[in-house]
């Protein structure tokens, strides 16, 4: 047998304006906001605690590992993709290896990535955080990178353009073989609709001495919004 149970419900203002008693142990919810009080049995409504509901946001985030890329067989020979297995005791790893290049052209060396966002996706501003390593000893110059990007819905045309979403530069952290976290860059937006989406890295020469060493890049982050109903 299957029970039924429904909380008492109502608008936020229409609970504040009847500001009744709950019950000891009585929900109320309010169908506007998603919060929610419970009666303790002697306080009126706008004297109990509120609660958080569902409504809302939350932070979430999209992992993208250089084993997951795509490398175009159309990009120099400076981009390739390798892979570190140093056993069962060491961190084992695949890596995109960008070569120190001249170029501030986007497109000279990059990887891309193709990935669904969650439905919840509220279709705001990312901002992403890049994984890298080093092999030389090079701490004083900054590599730098171009993030484009862009959204696809069913029957979009794939051969429509990424546009610039950010641009990153920072120095290595540590001598080769070093992890670097990227500082997380500024929040941009990402052209086109629907929910999935194409990421494309780039290595270019930032405007002072780059950075003078390969680079290597483990993987991306991007932070994004779901809400909540």
């Amino acid at each position: 047998m299957v029970v039924q149970i429904q909380h008492r419900r109502d608008t936020s203002t229409n609970w504040t304006n009847a500001n009744p008693t709950l019950a000891a142990g009585e929900w109320g919810y309010e169908t506007d906001t998603g919060k929610y009080k419970i009666g303790n049995g002697t306080s009126n409504w706008n004297a109990i605690t509120t609660y958080a509901g569902v409504n809302g946001t939350i932070t979430d985030y999209l992992t993208l590992m250089a084993a997951g890329c795509m490398v175009p067989v159309t990009t120099p020979a400076t981009v390739d993709q390798a892979e570190i297995a140093a056993g069962a005791t060491y961190a084992n790893y695949v890596y995109i290896e960008f070569a120190k290049n001249a170029s501030t052209t986007v497109g000279a060396q990059f990887i891309q990535w193709a990935a669904c966002m969650p439905s919840d996706w509220n279709g705001g501003n990312l901002t992403a955080v890049i994984d890298w390593l080093t092999t030389g000893a090079d701490t004083t110059n900054a590599t730098k990178f171009i993030l484009t990007a862009r959204r696809y819905a069913n029957a979009t045309n794939l051969a429509t353009a990424l546009t610039t979403g950010v641009t990153t530069a920072e120095q290595a952290s540590g001598g080769a073989g070093y992890l670097n976290l990227m500082t997380e860059t500024a929040a941009f937006a990402v052209t086109g609709t629907g929910n999935w989406i194409v990421f494309s890295l780039t290595r270019v020469a930032p405007a002072g001495t780059d950075l003078n060493a390969t680079v290597r890049v483990l993987g991306m982050k991007i932070k994004f919004i779901r809400s909540l109903a």
